[in-house]
Parts: C-alpha cells; structure tokens; sequence
C-alpha cells in the first residue's frame, strides 16, 4: 500500500514538473541563436536532411520580434515534413511567403488545402524566405507555438 502511494506521488510530481516546463517557454535571444543551427538530421520524403525548429511566441522584445521567425531556402532546397513540437495558450499563426505575402499555410484553411504534415515549401529558382507570423492582437498573452521541419536537397 506505502509502495503505490509512493509511485502514485512520485507520477503527480513528475507531471507536474513537466507540464510546467511545457507551458513556459522563454522567447529570448538564446532560443533565437539555438534555432539558427539544425538539431541534427531526419529523413523526410526519402531524403535525410537538417531538422531545424522555429518558435513565435506572443511576448515583447527589445532585441527582436519574437511574433515571427524565418525559414530561409537556399536555391535548390525544400522544406518539409512539418510538426507542432510544442505550444501553449491559443496561438493564431501562419506561414507566408514573405516575397508575396502570400499566406502558404493557415491552420484554419478549408480542408483543400495541404495539411500540416503535408506541406512542402520549395526554392526552385533561387532563395526564398517563408516567415511564420504570430497574431498578437488574437493569440491569448504568452501564448507560444514550436514548429519542426526538415530542409533537404530534392
């Protein structure tokens, strides 16, 4: 009887450390920095490529807008293999084509449209630079959302 309240103890304890750490992410310049580098590599659509990551958050910077990120395509390169790794609140993002404006991919897009798992963004002709935004004005205060993708050589 002592051993299950012990384990059941320990179980709530270990939730609760990692729904905290879950729901507190920190939009600062060292997030910013570690996002720049790939985490190592995967295989996505047959090909192994960098995994990278990118996190908006709803917070206010002096050093950067932490409302929106960048996923820079050299000439040549995809990016796909999209997930969500983590969020917390409610946030409101997209993804656009920063050269158009063009929104590529909305969460709330009709059912026509390519679903997360499925979009592929693409440089074919020379670089290009998708941006995820946040909307502030819409998200909830602190809400933050992490996305992962693969960028590979077709």
């Amino acid at each position: 009887m002592k051993k299950n309240l012990f384990l059941n103890l320990l179980s709530l304890g270990l939730s609760l450390f990692v729904f905290t750490n879950m729901t507190a992410q920190k939009c600062d310049a060292a997030l910013r920095s570690a996002e720049l580098s790939p985490y190592g590599t995967r295989s996505c659509n047959g090909k192994t490529g960098n995994y990278l990551q990118r996190t908006v958050c709803n917070e206010t910077s002096t050093t950067f807008d932490p409302s929106t990120h960048s996923i820079s395509l050299p000439r040549g390169r995809e990016a796909a293999c999209f997930t969500i790794v983590g969020y917390s609140g409610k946030p409101d993002w997209k993804i656009i084509d920063e050269a158009t404006g063009a929104v590529v991919f909305d969460p709330v897009m009709p059912t026509t449209a390519p679903r997360l798992g499925t979009l592929k963004l693409t440089a074919p002709t020379k670089d290009k630079v998708y941006k995820i935004v946040l909307n502030r004005t819409t998200s909830i205060k602190s809400s933050w959302i992490t996305l992962g993708f693969v960028d590979y050589q077709p």
